[in-house]
């Protein structure tokens, strides 16, 4: 009998291994910290992590909002906890030791982490779960050639301050230097958010040129934003800005997904691993306070990183999975014993971030730095990344994680909702990608982020659409006279 006739199809064993291997870690994982709990809750996390992207419960396969926030959720929540297994290795004394010990000391107790990351995907479920009727989004598209007009004048506008921020540093800076962002604003003299809009707002320029070129079928226009988007992601390595990278990227490939031709399932895992590798590279680059390499250190460390062993100790080790996950495992150890819960108080503050600073000197800027302030004063003027569960359990603990996360497995259905209502608009498809996009970013800070979601992607896109219409009605006002 064949392994077809028995119906044990190659999909089937590869799932099957690949519980396997989630099992084995959950037990190497308890061997090696010493906590058979802990081992478990690893063992059912992977496991279901298997299980979620094996079988399709939508038109958009594993690249549904669901399963694209699941894969952060499990990512950054699971991750992390494998940097117990290097941690007495000479690699990481040597490279890693030295900036993230001030986590160690929890890594002893991670069990109450382990049941608030159970609490809260179960939380999840149950509120994607519940029944929903979205409506369309009054996204419409009034004419091709208005929209055409109005793509090329903003990617003008916004590439003019593009080309002026690359032109600024290249004047100061060897053109194969490596340059800390932060001191970017310094060298600028400009705020931080002003330029961090100015970045965000050309990218989507680049993204809606991409998306007009195919509603207009202009192939000059997407070869332009093809090589805009590639010099973009590069300026943005250079400087160690990583999650406007990752957004824009995201973004543009889930608006193809969605809207334009479904991506392969083995594409997709080629651009996950190759995303994991790009985060890996920028934040390693970032952690090591690099402020001036040359181009052959900067091909080395790429050498470097593509060591299988090493990609793995970083990718348990480095900040962009380490710090916000340290972050929420100190919280569940020291919140309520050593500091009482806020009650709400954050969720209140965060409209201040609003106000410019130069209203409102001592604004609240968010939990990561309340945290440094709190917990590690040493690092006073820094701020730490927030895991997606940390805000809600600073607030209101285990009832905080479990009510938020209902709201947010609702939100996803409501996304995933609108995108089946709304798969012939372009322009809502974008701004539903963009809202899954930016789960990169929320999953690991508070919800002050929010503010860079509206001003830096969601707004340039209504305000293209706007205008546009805006033409067309203009144009048909001086017809009809």
């Amino acid at each position: 009998m064949s392994l077809n006739s028995s119906g044990f199809s190659k999909g089937k064993a590869a799932a099957a291994a690949a519980a396997v291997a989630a099992a084995a870690s959950g037990v190497l994982f308890a061997f090696l910290c010493g906590s058979l709990f802990s081992g478990l809750f690893v063992t059912l996390l992977a496991v279901y992590t298997v299980l979620i992207f094996r079988k399709s419960d939508d038109d958009y396969g594993v690249m549904s909002p669901r399963r694209v926030f699941l894969l952060l959720y499990l990512g950054y929540g699971i991750v992390p906890f494998f940097s117990v297994l290097f941690r007495h290795s000479d690699f990481y004394q040597e490279r890693y030791a030295p900036l993230l010990s001030i986590f160690h000391r929890y890594l002893d107790n991670p069990l109450p982490a382990l049941l608030m990351i159970l609490a809260g995907l179960i939380a999840f479920e149950a509120g994607y779960s519940v029944s929903l009727r979205p409506r369309k989004v009054p996204a419409d598209i009034a004419g091709t050639g208005a929209l055409l007009w109005t793509s090329i004048v903003f990617y003008g506008v916004t590439a003019l301050f593009f080309g002026k921020l690359v032109l600024f540093i290249m004047q100061r800076l060897s053109v194969f230097s490596f340059l800390n962002y932060s001191e970017l604003y310094e060298m600028l003299g400009a705020p931080s958010y002003l330029v961090g809009i100015g970045l965000g707002w050309f990218s989507v320029a680049i993204v809606i040129l991409y998306v007009a070129s195919h509603i207009g079928n202009k192939k000059i226009l997407r070869i332009v934003a093809l090589a805009s988007l590639a010099a973009f992601v590069v300026f943005c390595v250079l400087m160690g800005k990583r999650r406007i990278v990752v957004t824009t990227l995201l973004a543009l490939v889930l608006f193809r997904h969605y809207y334009i031709k479904r991506i392969p399932r083995w594409v997709v895992t080629a651009m996950f691993l190759l995303g994991t590798w790009f985060v890996n590279l920028v934040a390693n680059l970032r952690i090591l306070n690099i402020v001036s390499r040359r181009y052959l250190e900067l091909v080395m460390d790429v050498v470097r990183s593509l060591n299988p062993l090493e990609a793995l100790i970083n990718l348990s080790v480095i900040s962009e999975f380490q710090m916000p996950f340290g972050t929420f495992l100190t919280l569940t150890n020291r919140v309520p014993s050593r500091e009482p819960f806020m009650a709400g108080e954050s969720y209140l503050k965060a409209p201040l971030v609003m106000i410019p600073r130069s209203l409102m000197e001592n604004r609240w800027d968010g939990l990561g730095p309340w945290f440094v302030d709190h917990f590690f004063p040493q690092y006073k003027g820094t701020g730490f990344a927030f895991f997606i569960l940390g805000e809600p359990y600073l607030n209101f603990g285990i009832v905080g994680v479990i009510l938020f996360m209902v709201f947010f497995g609702m939100t996803m259905k409501l996304l995933a909702g609108l995108l089946k209502e709304n798969r012939e608009r372009p322009f809502a498809v974008l701004l539903i990608s963009y809202a899954v996009a930016f789960m990169f970013s929320f999953i690991r800070m508070d919800i002050v982020c929010l503010r860079e979601l509206m001003y830096t992607f969601i707004l340039p896109v209504i305000l293209v659409l706007v205008i546009a219409n805006m033409l067309v009605r203009l144009n048909e006002h001086i017809i009809l006279r």
